[in-house]
């Protein structure tokens, strides 16, 4: 579940079946109203090569020089974005440019061969999306070069990035890792460090796309 920060309006997804085989979106905070009966308005709308687990949804402003080709009376300036990883493997994210009510194609966020493969990037779970008022998206990934780290794009999703935390040492079942963003567009990474004792701590770090 998902709301943007401007518009109000609230995004939900839960399917096992392929991408927004099951997904519906609110501007009446669920509550019911003439045009949604049901307080949403559901229906499936991405292209069919999208991933069946872990879908997260995150919207956020274009970044430059996007927002300005990009911007409608419809989005408000924000693009939505919808990235789900096909089970363990690969991951992919598609962008929203009518506010969640349609999506274009989806684009490689990760392949998931892992990097002891020529050209594998990260792999495993990856954690939610967020967009920075940058509009930089970041995606969190708990397997990239032995580390944990992610993807982001500055690029409105056309590509992605890999990133990793020094030190932060993958776990082969490890929890999601989480993003956060402030108003600077510094992004907080919080995650559980692969250490030998009986309550992993959360450590944080800030991470640039230097990193």
């Amino acid at each position: 579940m998902w709301t943007d920060q401007k518009t109000g309006r609230t995004f939900v997804s839960n399917s096992t079946v392929g991408a927004n085989a099951v997904y519906a979106y609110t501007d009446s905070d669920g509550d019911v109203t003439q045009t949604a009966p049901t307080g949403w308005t559901p229906f499936g709308i991405a292209a069919p090569n999208g991933g069946a687990d872990h879908e997260t949804i995150g919207s956020g402003p274009y970044p430059s020089p996007l927002n300005l080709a990009l911007t409608t009376p419809q989005n408000q300036g924000e693009a939505v974005y919808y990235c789900s990883q096909d089970i363990v493997g690969p991951a992919s994210c598609y962008r929203s440019d009518t506010l969640g009510t349609s999506y274009g194609p989806s684009t490689l966020a990760y392949n998931g061969q892992g990097t002891n493969v020529p050209g594998g990037t990260c792999g495993g779970l990856h954690g939610h999306i967020h967009v920075a008022p940058d509009g930089t998206a970041w995606l969190p990934v708990d397997q990239c070069h032995g580390l944990q780290g992610g993807v982001f794009s500055t690029d409105g999703g056309t590509t992605w990035t890999t990133f990793t935390i020094p030190n932060a040492v993958s776990q082969e079942q490890g929890a999601d890792p989480s993003i956060a963003i402030d108003s600077d567009s510094t992004v907080y990474y919080s995650y559980v460090n692969n250490e030998p004792v009986a309550h992993p701590s959360q450590i944080r770090q800030k991470v640039t796309h230097g990193s």
